[in-house]
């Protein structure tokens, strides 16, 4: 555990806003699946609409878990006067 301490912190430069791109590239899609007659235009926004809820959800998720992970590291690390892993 202890030998990611080492490591300097880590600050991603990504400044291309990820969901957004999801988002628009899940619009094209369905306009596409609508204009190959694979979907019916009334059904589209519904679609959209769970697979960014689900996925939102999802991701959520990871993140928290990514993050408790993270303060795992940190409290086992730190003395017991300051932090504990219980």
């Amino acid at each position: 555990m202890l030998d990611n301490i080492d490591k300097p912190i880590e600050v991603t430069s990504n400044t291309i806003p990820i969901a957004a791109g999801l988002r628009y590239a899940l619009v094209m899609l369905g306009t596409f699946a609508v204009g190959r007659g694979w979907v019916p235009q009334e059904n589209i926004e519904g679609i959209v609409t769970t697979v960014l809820t689900v996925g939102t959800a999802l991701y959520g998720l990871y993140r928290t878990y990514r993050n408790k992970q993270k303060l795992v590291v940190a409290a086992d690390a730190a003395p017991n006067s300051v932090a504990r892993v219980v």
